[in-house]
């Protein structure tokens, strides 16, 4: 049987099927102008297009990808483009505490250390790019100022491992600031960057009187800006988890604290600090200590010590780094971990015997999993 359509009728249905053939048109074209842009983060350019300026990349993501935009500007074109996107790999999140040794530069210095002399010694400027500053701003007449607080590692550009006895019972959160990219204390830097803490976690091993687990995770109102001057320090690799390094390795501690024996004499470094220490016997460290009040754990605590040098007040929260050199390697090229945070020293006083860390090594899952809790997809800001 057949049926006659009415002039109107026919003319609507072809109008219908023009319209469906535009908009699959443009579907087509804005669904290309995607797939080519996600395929492989590049644009294939067409000649009789014009396109505006790529914006700024965006923030990291917690699965390590970033994006921009551009516009297309030809009038003639059938769609806007404004979907048009670059993608590139970026290193926060899951990625970056899951470090991958061949894509991710943390823990190279920017030039190696010339003076290697037992005893603090003045770093080269930004030779340990990862290493925070943690200051108090108090904004009252009689107690107004920046008053330094301890030191602190930077292990994603959101987050600052330090002593949790640096930031619980003593500061008011919203005084509390990190500063990086800084050497001298008495001038700043162009490449210094100040942000203000916004979250302090502290690990659930923690018990009253108990110096075990002396860490907090401080969460930053802003990434920091990585470069030559501001960079990550690696944790320490899986090996470095299962077993931990030999007895006498030599690492290095670094800080803005005292220089003199006892926590109360002299006053801070204006200059970043460094010494070198060597990892002590758990035994010798537990007998040293063994008069005091404290109790050594060797599954959370390290120990080290060298010849009239230690770690003394002002440095707590700082870290103890030791290297990862491959044969072959040329200086200044090798890998640094943190491998500890500097916790306690010994009541007599600073270098007479060896300063206690906190061990890095055992704090991974946790470290992890707070960051990862801490992150949203595409939007760091707290």
């Amino acid at each position: 049987m057949k049926t006659a359509f009415a002039p109107a009728a026919a003319a609507a249905a072809s109008t219908s099927i023009r319209l469906t053939q535009l908009v699959v048109a443009l579907m087509l074209i804005v669904c290309c102008c995607l797939t080519s842009a996600a395929a492989d983060g590049a644009y294939a350019y067409d000649s009789y297009v014009t396109y505006g300026e790529w914006n700024a990349w965006g923030f990291c993501t917690n699965k390590c990808k970033q994006y921009r935009r551009r516009t297309c500007e030809s009038k003639n074109f059938l769609w806007p483009c404004n979907n048009i996107f670059q993608q590139q790999d970026c290193f926060t999140g899951d990625c970056l505490i899951n470090i991958n040794l061949t894509t991710v530069e943390c823990g190279q210095r920017r030039d190696p250390v010339v003076q290697r002399i037992f005893g603090g010694v003045e770093s080269q400027p930004h030779s340990w790019p990862w290493h925070v500053r943690l200051v108090r701003n108090r904004r009252n007449r009689r107690y107004g100022g920046v008053q330094q607080i301890c030191g602190g590692t930077l292990i994603h550009p959101q987050f600052v491992l330090t002593a949790r006895h640096c930031v619980v019972g003593n500061h008011r959160l919203r005084q509390v600031y990190a500063v990086v990219g800084d050497h001298d204390t008495r001038e700043k830097h162009p490449n210094e960057q100040t942000r203000r803490v916004v979250k302090i976690r502290t690990h659930p091993g923690i018990r009253a009187g108990n110096l075990e687990y002396d860490v907090a995770l401080l969460k930053l109102d802003w990434p920091v800006t990585l470069g030559n001057h501001v960079k990550l320090a690696c944790l320490p690799p899986e090996r470095h988890r299962v077993s931990e390094l030999p007895t006498n390795t030599m690492c290095t501690a670094i800080g803005f604290g005292r220089q003199g024996r006892k926590a109360e004499d002299g006053p801070m470094s204006p200059t970043l600090r460094e010494a070198r220490l060597y990892l002590t016997d758990n035994s010798r460290c537990q007998e040293e200590y063994a008069r005091t009040s404290v109790r050594i754990n060797p599954l959370t605590h390290v120990c080290a010590s060298a010849s009239g040098s230690d770690t003394c007040s002002g440095d707590s929260g700082g870290g103890l780094f030791c290297s990862d050199k491959p044969a072959g390697t040329p200086d200044g090229a090798e890998r640094w971990y943190l491998y500890g945070i500097t916790s306690f020293g010994h009541p007599r006083g600073c270098g007479y015997h060896s300063g206690v860390f906190q061990r890095v090594s055992v704090l991974f899952d946790w470290l992890k999993n707070s960051i990862q809790a801490d992150l949203r997809d595409g939007f760091l800001r707290n």
